[in-house]
């Protein structure tokens, strides 16, 4: 979790880990998750900690939902995603709430030398 063991640039653990002054020790906790890629829908929560949802972008004249998609040669973070919309809110010693933020729904599969295709 920490990218150490991660090839340098190699993934977005060990690119964070460049970046952060202070981390703070791991909470284990039950997670609820839910996540369909194609209809660009999630949501996972801790309780006490993390609620997030995640859903389509929406066109702004007819209210359909719109998909845009990303699809990358070589990416350290993913190499293909739906792009869509996000709600999160925390409580604790990182504190974010937002609404209608970007949000990007993909399955990865990583080891320390990076995203595997």
């Amino acid at each position: 979790m920490s990218g150490q063991e991660s090839t340098p640039g190699a993934t977005y653990f060990q690119v964070f880990s460049t970046m952060i002054d202070k981390v703070h020790e791991p909470l284990f906790k039950p997670i609820t998750f839910t996540a369909d890629i194609e209809k660009v829908t999630g949501h996972f929560k801790v309780d006490g900690v993390v609620e997030s949802k995640a859903e389509p972008i929406r066109n702004p004249v007819t209210g359909e939902p719109h998909h845009p998609k990303l699809s990358l040669r070589k990416g350290f973070e993913f190499l293909s995603a739906e792009f869509g919309s996000s709600t999160t809110k925390t409580k604790g010693k990182i504190a974010l709430d937002w609404s209608g933020r970007h949000a990007h729904l993909t399955m990865i599969n990583i080891t320390g030398q990076g995203v595997v295709p």
